[in-house]
């Protein structure tokens, strides 16, 4: 299971796509045949990457403030995409979902893959 944590993308520069999403990171265990997710955390904001042929690399991100300043640095980073956004960052079912997910493999690999709209897909390989 992935989050579609991906609210928009502005790819009209290739060397400065920008990627607005809450972006997770999850950390997984495996025992046996089963890869459990652990722990995780998100980081909402807007992700700056250059593209190059097929690949893509991070050049910045600009993360939306914790605390009192959240909603106003999320309103400035995402501007026409803020409810957009906040439409993603509260889907506390989708997240729960993800935290509390595990994967059955057949072997001793598992591959976990989330897919964007517009971006290479991201794999997570778990040996």
């Amino acid at each position: 299971m992935c989050t579609k944590p991906i609210v928009n993308v502005d790819d009209s520069d290739p060397n400065n796509v920008v990627v607005y999403g809450d972006f997770w990171i999850n950390n997984y265990n495996i025992d046996g045949d089963t890869l459990s997710c652990v722990s995780g955390g998100n980081y909402p904001g807007v992700m700056h990457v250059s593209k190059d042929g097929d690949t893509y690399t991070v050049s910045s991100f600009d993360m939306v403030a914790d605390g009192s300043g959240f909603e106003a640095s999320a309103k400035e980073l995402f501007g026409d995409n803020y409810d957009a956004f906040m439409k993603v960052y509260s889907d506390d079912v989708t997240r729960a979902e993800q935290r509390t997910a595990t994967r059955t493999t057949a072997g001793t690999r598992c591959r976990l893959t989330c897919c964007s709209r517009r971006l290479a897909r991201v794999q997570v390989w778990v040996r």
